[in-house]
């Protein structure tokens, strides 16, 4: 983020017109997403409270079709939509802007620490050989598909942040490889379909 200000040629007050925000606060709000958003074991809803929750049916307009609310889906919007956000190219953009901003041997924000924080919310259970759930599974389909957009970016301004997305997607790759722990059937089909989409956007073009 920049704060952008009024100050002119002149001005009494010094202030420069563009501002990045503190390092710290462009931090805590990236860890608050993460940890509250992406992490495996955010928003949680339990089957108690998920039976509670239906359209009102004594408010004209909203009696719904009929059928319960579609949580599930609308879940998985808000994962999908926060992690297109941080892996956006454009937001990369204003990254390496701000770090061009920013005077040298001062602290700053860099993309690869935006996607190192995206990836190890999003695959912690890869990385822990833990079981994952509907919700994971569709978090690390968004983030490799992310990744893979983002490596696609001819912006120049992107190109650290590109490097850096193939970088995770290969480690992502590497630790599938590897082989998954404690794995269940829907996990063994999950990764595999993320393997085989690395996989192919790697591929070289006209390979067999």
């Amino acid at each position: 983020g920049v704060k952008l200000g009024n100050t002119f040629q002149g001005d009494p007050a010094g202030d420069l017109p563009a501002v990045p925000y503190p390092v710290e606060r462009q931090r805590r709000a990236l860890r608050l997403v993460t940890k509250y958003v992406l992490s495996p074991n955010a928003l949680p809803v339990t089957p108690e409270a998920l039976a509670r929750i239906t359209f009102n049916p004594n408010s004209e307009g909203n009696e719904g079709t009929g059928r319960a609310p579609n949580l599930l889906d609308s879940t998985l919007a808000i994962r999908s939509l926060a992690i297109g956000s941080l892996l956006d190219p454009g937001l990369f953009q204003l990254v390496a802007n701000n770090e061009f901003r920013t005077a040298a041997g001062k602290d700053r924000i860099t993309g690869d620490e935006i996607i190192s924080e995206v990836t190890s919310a999003t695959f912690r259970d890869l990385m822990a050989g833990t079981a994952t759930n509907q919700i994971s599974r569709s978090a690390q389909r968004s983030t490799v598909e992310d990744l893979i957009f983002l490596s696609k970016s001819s912006i120049p301004s992107v190109g650290d942040a590109r490097i850096s997305a193939r970088s995770h997607l290969k480690a992502i790759r590497a630790v599938i490889g590897r082989g998954v722990r404690k794995t269940n059937a829907a996990d063994a089909g999950h990764y595999a379909d993320v393997a085989a989409t690395i996989d192919r956007f790697f591929k070289p073009v006209g390979s067999n």
